[in-house]
């Protein structure tokens, strides 16, 4: 499971983000979507380790990232997958495909009942 509680980043005086809280459940995907902005990319470095918040805590399993090693970040990496923003995708696979990329390897029971429809 994936927490965020009470994150906030801010560059130079803007705020980007405000004390977000946000829970995503193992096994689930999302998607995030807003304007140009509205801390998107922010949101998903900061969920990979690659940038620390200002304040507040970004939990994956219970672990807090802003106190992992850098071997625990890579690790930790290993088990939650992004698509970047520039189109860096398999353009020969769908969607779903693309997004399932990080998943190789693992149980994808839930996920094929999920594509299915079941």
């Amino acid at each position: 499971m994936i927490q965020l509680l009470n994150v906030s980043k801010k560059y130079d005086d803007i705020k980007i983000l405000e004390n977000l809280n946000l829970s995503v459940d193992t096994g689930t995907i999302y998607g995030i979507l807003g304007r140009s902005g509205a801390g998107k990319s922010s949101l998903i470095r900061m969920l990979n380790g690659l940038v620390k918040p200002d304040s507040g805590q970004i939990l994956i399993d219970n672990q807090d990232l802003t106190t992992l090693t850098t071997l625990e970040l890579r690790k930790m990496r290993k088990r939650v997958s992004m698509i970047f923003q520039q189109f860096n995708l398999l353009y020969q696979q769908d969607v779903l495909n693309n997004v399932l990329i990080g998943y190789q390897g693992k149980d994808l029971s839930k996920i094929e009942k999920t594509k299915k429809g079941d």
